[in-house]
C-alpha cells in the first residue's frame, strides 16, 4: 500500500519517499535522511516510522485509513506541529477498514487481550463517525476533563446540520430488534430497504411490517444512522466467534417502548459527515479542496503575500547552511523563528538577536548570512528593514558599576557581551 501511493504521488510531480519494514535497512535510512533534512516534504510510511520521528516542523499528518486504536492515533497525529505552528491532521477511512477486527486480533494470546483490542479498535471506529468535537473525546478517551469544544475539528468549525431523526431511528432499532441480534448491520438494512434476498425471504423478514420503509435512502446513509445510533449508545456490537452481531441496547429499548406509547419526544441528533455527504452526493471533491486550501493558508498565516514568499525564501536558506555545517534545519533553528524573522527582518546582529528563539550560535555562526539575505531580499520584495517593533526581553541588566566597581578586564569583558552581543567564547 505504501509503495502505491508513493508512486501515485509521485506521478502526480509530488516529491515523495516511503518507509516501511519490507525495505532494507540502508533504504529506510535515507529515507529517514532525506525526510529530516527537508530534502523531502513528503513521506509515505508504515507506523514503523512514526514513533521514531522527532522533527518538529511536520505541517500535515494523514492517515490513510481508520487506525488501529486512538492510543495510537494519539501518538501518531501528535507527531504534527511540535514547533507550536499551527498544523493539520487528516483521516481518511472507509466502511470496509472496520472489517479489520479480526486481522488485528489475529495476535491475541488470551480472550482478555482480544476483548482489549477489540475495545481499542470499536473507540477508533466511533472517532471516525463522531459528530461531535472531536478534541473533546479525545480528551475524555484518555481522562482528561474538556470543559468546552476545541473550535478547530472539523466538526467544530463546519455548520452543524441537526434533524429529528425520530422516524428514521425507530425504524432502524424496530428492525434490528424484529431481526433477533442475530445478524450484522447489512440485514436488517437490507430489509428496510425492501430487498428480497435468500436469505430474508427464507427468514421471513419480508413479512415485516418496517420491510421497503427506507428505501428512500440509501444504504450507506443507513449505515452512517446506525453508526450515530452506536455512538448515542442505541445500539450494541456483540463479537460472537468471527462474527459482529447488532443488537438493540437498554436505551434503544428504551426507546422504542416510549415511542410505542407515544411518549418518545423528538430525537434530534446533528447529522455525520457521511450522511450529509451522502445526501448530498458528490461534493467529496470541494471538501478536499477546501482541505487543500486550509492546509496552504495555516503557512502564511500572520504574514502578508510578500512576507510569506520572505518566509520560503529563508526556509531555503536555512536548508542550504544546515547543509554546509552537516546538520538538519531544525537544529539551527525552527519555523517559527523563521516566520518571526521574516516578519521583523532584522537590519542588524543586536535585532537579530532580541527574535525570541534566535541564539547566540545562529547569531554568530549564520547571522551574516541571515542578514545579508534578508538585505537583499527584501529589496527584491519591496519590503522594509526592521519591519516590526522587536519586543525586548523582560529582563532589566543592571550595570555591574552601579553594584561594585571592576577592574578594568572585567569591565571590558561585560561591555564586550553587553554592548556587542559577543559570546561568551568570543570574548575569551
Amino acid at each position: 500500500m505504501a509503495c502505491a501511493i508513493c508512486n501515485s504521488l509521485k506521478d502526480a510531480g509530488i516529491s515523495a519517499g516511503m518507509y516501511h519494514g519490507q525495505m532494507g535497512s540502508k533504504a529506510r535510512d535515507e529515507s529517514h535522511r532525506s525526510f529530516i533534512r527537508d530534502d523531502l516534504h513528503v513521506m509515505v510510511a508504515t507506523i514503523a516510522f512514526g514513533m521514531g520521528i522527532d522533527k518538529p516542523n511536520i505541517r500535515c499528518v494523514i492517515h490513510y485509513g481508520c487506525p488501529k486504536s486512538l492510543e495510537s492515533y494519539y501518538q501518531e497525529s501528535g507527531r504534527c506541529g511540535r514547533d507550536g505552528l499551527a498544523s493539520i491532521c487528516w483521516l481518511y477511512y472507509s466502511r470496509s477498514d472496520f472489517a479489520k477486527a479480526d486481522f488485528y486480533c489475529a495476535d491475541a494470546s488470551s480472550e482478555n487481550q482480544r476483548k482489549a483490542i477489540m475495545e481499542s479498535f470499536r473507540a477508533a471506529e466511533k472517532y471516525c463517525y463522531l459528530s461531535t468535537c472531536r478534541r473533546k473525546f479525545l480528551l475524555e478517551y484518555f481522562g482528561e476533563a474538556a470543559a468546552k469544544d476545541c473550535g478547530n475539528c472539523d466538526n467544530c468549525t463546519r455548520t452543524r446540520e441537526e434533524r429529528d431523526l425520530s422516524r428514521e431511528a425507530y425504524l432502524l432499532l424496530s428492525c434490528v430488534r424484529s431481526c433477533g441480534g442475530r445478524w450484522g448491520l447489512n440485514m436488517p438494512i437490507d430489509v428496510l430497504r425492501g430487498s428480497r434476498s435468500r436469505k430474508i425471504l427464507d427468514n421471513n423478514f419480508d413479512k415485516l411490517s418496517m420491510h421497503g420503509m427506507g428505501r428512500d435512502y440509501s444504504s450507506n446513509w443507513w449505515k452512517a444512522l446506525a453508526a450515530l445510533m452506536f455512538s448515542n449508545g442505541y445500539l450494541k456490537e456483540i463479537v460472537q466467534d468471527v462474527y459482529r452481531c447488532v443488537s438493540v441496547s437498554p436505551s434503544g429499548m428504551q426507546f422504542l417502548s416510549n415511542a410505542d406509547t407515544g411518549c418518545q419526544e423528538s430525537l434530534v441528533l446533528a447529522l455525520n459527515s457521511e450522511m450529509i455527504d451522502e445526501e448530498t452526493s458528490g461534493n467529496s471533491l470541494t471538501k478536499v479542496e477546501g482541505n487543500l486550501q486550509n492546509l496552504v493558508a495555516l503557512g502564511r498565516e500572520g504574514l502578508s503575500e510578500s512576507e510569506e514568499k520572505l518566509y520560503h525564501m529563508l526556509l531555503d536558506l536555512r536548508k542550504r547552511l544546515a547543509e554546509n555545517f552537516g546538520t538538519v534545519p531544525y537544529a539551527i533553528c525552527g519555523d517559527q523563528t523563521i516566520k518571526s524573522i521574516a516578519k521583523i527582518r532584522p537590519s542588524n546582529r543586536a535585532r537579530l538577536a532580541n527574535i525570541d528563539g534566535v541564539n547566540q550560535h545562529l547569531v554568530t555562526k549564520c547571522g551574516d548570512s541571515f542578514l545579508q539575505s534578508i538585505s537583499h531580499l527584501t529589496q527584491e520584495l519591496n519590503l522594509s528593514l526592521d519591519g516590526e517593533s522587536v519586543a525586548q526581553p523582560a529582563i532589566t541588566r543592571v550595570s555591574p558599576i552601579s553594584q561594585r566597581k571592576l577592574t578594568p578586564a572585567k569591565f571590558d569583558a561585560w561591555r564586550l557581551w553587553e554592548k556587542d552581543l559577543l559570546s561568551f567564547q568570543d570574548i575569551a
